[in-house]
């Protein structure tokens, strides 16, 4: 005990999140995990100190799911900040990296700031992971994705959103059933055999529930398209 009506509680241990469903910005997600911490608590302050390890983790977010993740996260009481510094997860046979923020305003929106890059993301595997089976269906589509996103905004108010998206895809082969292969059509190159692409390369940036794409290469041996939107 601090005083009458203030205590401090030192804790330790392991919470064993099996299926454990929440929402993130607005999006389902879920998370299977054995999270291991310990701290410090202020029955008037708040958390003064608190150190969380997780590891062999399984997060799930809109159907994509990320594999044996890895990471830290610590409190800082002064900036009232969760911080993940560095976290690593398998992602479709590639791998995902990152860092996040999470600072807890008192009289305004808490705000997160996640920063990732990914390489030899499988397209294939990726894409016909999901409930939907329309998408599922139209899952024609492989080659290796790198690339990074980068993501502010405030919660929950999500029409602050603000970021950049970078997709490079190589060894590209695109399927009948895909927007790129329907474009084709246009031009009549109708079999897969005919498709000339075998990379694709995307600049763009998020602002609210917007994507704005500054650049789009797709190129091959024969054919190119160049453009934006």
């Amino acid at each position: 005990k601090n005083g009458d009506d203030d205590s401090t509680i030192d804790f330790e241990g392991s919470i064993n999140l099996g299926n454990c469903d929440f929402v993130l910005s607005n999006k389902p997600a879920r998370l299977d995990s054995v999270v291991n911490k310990q701290g410090k608590y202020d029955s008037v302050k708040g958390f003064c100190d608190c150190r969380m390890i997780i590891e062999d983790a399984n997060l799930g977010i809109l159907d994509k799911n990320l594999t044996n993740l890895q990471t830290e996260i610590k409190y800082d009481p002064n900036q009232r900040m969760w911080s993940s510094q560095y976290f690593l997860a398998d992602l479709y046979s590639g791998k995902m990296t990152g860092q996040l923020e999470l600072i807890q305003q008192e009289n305004s929106p808490s705000e997160y700031i996640i920063q990732t890059a990914f390489e030899n993301v499988d397209l294939e595997s990726f894409l016909s992971d999901t409930s939907d089976i329309k998408a599922m269906a139209s899952a024609h589509a492989s080659g290796k994705m790198s690339g990074s996103i980068n993501l502010s905004s405030n919660i929950p108010q999500n029409n602050s959103r603000i970021g950049s998206c970078r997709l490079s895809i190589k060894n590209m082969k695109v399927g009948k059933m895909s927007p790129a292969a329907q474009l084709l059509q246009v031009i009549n190159l109708n079999e897969p055999s005919e498709y000339a692409f075998d990379s694709m390369f995307i600049d763009s940036y998020i602002k609210r529930d917007g994507l704005f794409v500054e650049k789009l290469d797709m190129s091959g041996k024969s054919v190119a398209f160049h453009g934006s939107g």
